[in-house]
């Protein structure tokens, strides 16, 4: 029922009965694995008529369990959106279970005896036409338009780094991501290089300059090391720690220790006895005038 194919073990019958008895149907996608090594362990029922849950590939959290949405038809406030409704191939059978299930619920039409009720039956028909087009198909909102910067590269990687987030925990970053990431910064420079490059009048710059966020005045002076100009933050710290740091090696470790006979009982020498005059001033003393 759940999984075809798979022999049902411990509470899954008991399950299956309570369903049927209950009057609550199954609303998910039978055989769809929900956890990240198979299995469809997350279930959805309801006794709502169109009702369904869809496995959400795109909105993955990173769980060891796939993120599923349940839709509820006319439930809550529907905002207004101008698209149309496409049905796949594939789900095509759905569809027409659905029309087919719809129909067996109207009235007979040859009994219809009044305007009002021919009415009402055309209505009642197109609603069942309209439901099961919502919910076998699949709103066609148009592609939207990528950022300029998105290259194919960056879409291979994003896709690996979907795929590779599904079988690492959520405290783990895969390597797919950090590839993924620096994917997409090397192709943001490239993209904004060949912008800059391309300047050929002032309308040009002006499109580019539009965008630029100006930085603080207050800014670290660059760093020059053996005739290298160094502006980076993070280039900075690491000519730094080899200039400075990476200049001292274990040759130039002391030969004896020179604390070697300290026997750690000095004392520094001062009086500890204050006067009354060196108290108020440092207390009550007024130290300008006013």
């Amino acid at each position: 029922m759940f999984e075809p194919g798979v022999r049902p073990s411990r509470n899954g019958p008991d399950l299956a009965r309570w369903a049927s008895n209950s009057g609550m149907d199954f609303i998910g996608t039978p055989g769809a694995p929900t956890q990240r090594f198979g299995h469809v362990l997350d279930l959805t029922f309801s006794n709502i008529p169109f009702a369904h849950s869809l496995i959400r590939p795109d909105m993955h959290s990173g769980s060891d369990h796939e993120t599923q949405v349940t839709t509820i038809p006319r439930r809550g406030a529907v905002p207004l959106e101008q698209f149309r409704h496409r049905i796949p191939e594939a789900e095509l059978p759905k569809f027409s279970g659905l029309v087919c299930n719809g129909i067996t619920q109207l009235d007979d039409p040859w009994a219809l005896a009044s305007t009002n009720q021919i009415d009402a039956f055309a209505t009642t028909l197109a609603d069942i036409f309209a439901t099961a087009i919502q919910t076998a198909g699949k709103p066609d909102r148009g592609g939207g338009c990528p950022a300029p910067w998105w290259t194919p590269e960056c879409e291979a990687g994003f896709r690996l780094h979907l795929a590779a987030r599904r079988s690492t925990r959520p405290t783990e970053v895969p390597l797919e991501t950090r590839e993924f990431l620096t994917t997409v910064r090397r192709a943001k420079r490239e993209y904004w290089k060949h912008q800059i490059s391309n300047i050929k009048d002032d309308k040009a710059l002006y499109k580019i300059i539009s965008w630029h966020k100006l930085a603080s005045n207050l800014k670290a002076p660059p760093l020059v090391v053996n005739g290298v100009r160094i502006e980076d933050t993070m280039e900075k710290a690491e000519a730094l720690r080899s200039e400075v740091l990476g200049r001292f090696d274990a040759k130039d470790d002391l030969e004896q220790d020179p604390l070697a006979d300290w026997d750690g009982t000095g004392h520094l020498q001062w009086n500890q006895a204050v006067s009354l005059e060196e108290v108020e001033r440092n207390t009550i003393g007024m130290l300008g005038s006013y």
